[in-house]
This record gives structure tokens, C-alpha cells and sequence, in this order.
């Protein structure tokens, strides 16, 4: 095809969205393809003697990738984190293996406010109890790569404690799974992907009937959000607690 052929032509529609259907077949959200897409067509113009047209980059992203997702839409509405731990409470003593997992991942997400991947990340060796608290190292996107400390520290209520939890659960896998991880897939008895954290995140949130439109990281914002809520809210100690860069 040559390059100055106008970018609406047949080819270099089926070119791109080719390109639209291999992002979508990974676990980036439709806000980063939607952004991809729009920088490649942006710098397609950079090397082109015929520009595409903003208006024809718009019908396309309409068309082959859809429209772009609207900030905070998502988040609208928040569902109130005094469910799940109601629930925590309610399965302190349950006897299904795969519950212990769910309560210490979901508490130490709440208590810790980590993400999904944040969670993933966890290892045994780096994840420490010590008087009453958990202490761990995290590598995250606003830290530059740097690991930094988070701290967990115990609850006075046992039943929803996010220490208690996961010193559970390590102590209950130290022998039945490898060793340097924390998360497991215990239906075929190896560690837990990323994609396998959310599914077991999910589930909990389905079983309470918070709505799928809702996702793992809305737990995070809830977690924020409440947080936010309290009276005498300090945003600096917010920030630094969600490990936000400043100013966030």
C-alpha cells in the first residue's frame, strides 16, 4: 500500500484494527487501548505527507475500538467496604481451604491498600510479622521501581484482622505449596497468577452481590474512598497510605 493513500482505504483499516484486536486479547483496560490506539495514529501523521484527518481518527475509534471510557465513570457509585467485612467476619471459621485464601487476600488488600498486581508481587521471604503488624516490600508504578515498606498493622477485632489472616494462611500452605510465594491456584496446586487473584477477588465480590460492573481494583477506591469519608480527612496521610505520588 502506498504511504499516501488516504488512512480510510480498506487495507489500512484492517491493519489497525488487527492491531485494536491484539490489545484486546491482552489484560490492559479499554482506557489504555483506547489511548494506545490514539498515540499510533498520532505518530503515523508524524511520517506521512498526507495526514490523517482528526475527524477520520475519531470515526475510526469509534467504530473499531469504541468510545473512549469516560473518567471516573466507573467509580460513580461505591459500594460500602462494611460488607466485605461483614463477610470476613461471617467465614472466620470457615472449613473450605479456598476461604482462608480469599479472607487474608482480600483483608490484606483492605488493610494494606494494595492492588491486584501488588498483591501478586508478595513473597514469603519479604513478608514479615513482627509486634502485631505485617511488613512488607512493594515495587510500584509511582515509586520509580524503588521497593518500598507497607505496613499492616493488627486489628483489634480477630475476625477481620488482616494480620491474623494471612499469618494464617502462610502458616497453613508453608508445606503444601512453594515456598517463596504467598497466593496459590489451589485447584491445580501452584502459585497464583494475576489473573487468578482477581478471579478469587471476584468471586467474593459476587457472593456478596456487589455488582460486576464493579472491579477487583474497586476495592482499593473503596478502601480510599472510605478513608476520604472520615471527618478531619488528611490528604497528605491519605496519599501516602494508597502510596500515591503527591499531589495525586
Amino acid at each position: 500500500m502506498d504511504d499516501t493513500e488516504p488512512f480510510t482505504t480498506k487495507d489500512a483499516k484492517w491493519i489497525m484494527s488487527e492491531f485494536n484486536e491484539t490489545l484486546s486479547n491482552t489484560n490492559l483496560s479499554g482506557g489504555v487501548i483506547h489511548q494506545t490506539m490514539r498515540k499510533v495514529l498520532d505518530s503515523i501523521n508524524l511520517f506521512r505527507e498526507t495526514k490523517i484527518d482528526r475527524k477520520d481518527i475519531k470515526i475510526f475509534l469509534k467504530t473499531y475500538v469504541g468510545d473512549k471510557p469516560r473518567r471516573g465513570k466507573r467509580y460513580k457509585s461505591m459500594w460500602d467496604l462494611t460488607i466485605i467485612t461483614k463477610w470476613a467476619e461471617s467465614t472466620y471459621d470457615a472449613k473450605d481451604i479456598r476461604i482462608p485464601q480469599r479472607r487474608a487476600l482480600i483483608l490484606t488488600m483492605i488493610f494494606g491498600a494494595l492492588s491486584p498486581a501488588e498483591l501478586e508481587r508478595m513473597r514469603r521471604e519479604t513478608t514479615i510479622f513482627k509486634d502485631n503488624i505485617i511488613l512488607t516490600h512493594e515495587r510500584t508504578k509511582t515509586c520509580g521501581g524503588e521497593a518500598i515498606k507497607v505496613i499492616i498493622n493488627k486489628h483489634p477485632n480477630p475476625r477481620i484482622d488482616a494480620v491474623a489472616a494471612l499469618q494464617c494462611w502462610m502458616v497453613c500452605t508453608k508445606t503444601t505449596f512453594q515456598k517463596e510465594h504467598v497466593w496459590f491456584d489451589i485447584e491445580v496446586g501452584r502459585r497464583a497468577n494475576l489473573q487468578r487473584i482477581k478471579e478469587e477477588l471476584v468471586a467474593v465480590l459476587s457472593e456478596n452481590g456487589i455488582p460486576d460492573t464493579l472491579t477487583t481494583h474497586s476495592i482499593r477506591h473503596a478502601v480510599i474512598t472510605h478513608l476520604a469519608r472520615q471527618q478531619d480527612a488528611d490528604w497528605k496521610a491519605i496519599n501516602a497510605y494508597a502510596r500515591w505520588a503527591p499531589g495525586s
